[in-house]
C-alpha cells in the first residue's frame, strides 16, 4: 500500500521474522540496483515488524515497523 509520496507499506502473510528479512533484504538489493535518479542515489530504509513476535494488531505491528523505519534511517543502512 501507498501511505504518501515515498512512504509505501508491504505486507507479507505466513512469513515470519526470518522470511519479513529475507524480503526485505530482496527489496533493498532490488532499489540499490537502480540507478541514479537526477545524479542523486535512490536509496531505502525499511522498518520490519513480524507478528505476533513485535506485535498482534495493527497498531502495535505499526509502531515497530515504524521504530525499526528510523532506526535504519538513523544507522545509515537500509534495514535495522
Amino acid at each position: 500500500g501507498r501511505e504518501d509520496d515515498g512512504r509505501l507499506w508491504v505486507v507479507a502473510a505466513d512469513l515470519g521474522a526470518t522470511g519479513a528479512r529475507a524480503l526485505a533484504e530482496r527489496l533493498a538489493d532490488a532499489v540499490a540496483a537502480v540507478p541514479p535518479l537526477r545524479g542523486a542515489p535512490v536509496s531505502v530504509s525499511i522498518g520490519l515488524a513480524a507478528s505476533p513476535a513485535d506485535g498482534a494488531d495493527r497498531d502495535e505491528l505499526t509502531a515497530r515497523a515504524d521504530e525499526s523505519l528510523y532506526a535504519a534511517r538513523a544507522a545509515g543502512v537500509p534495514i535495522a
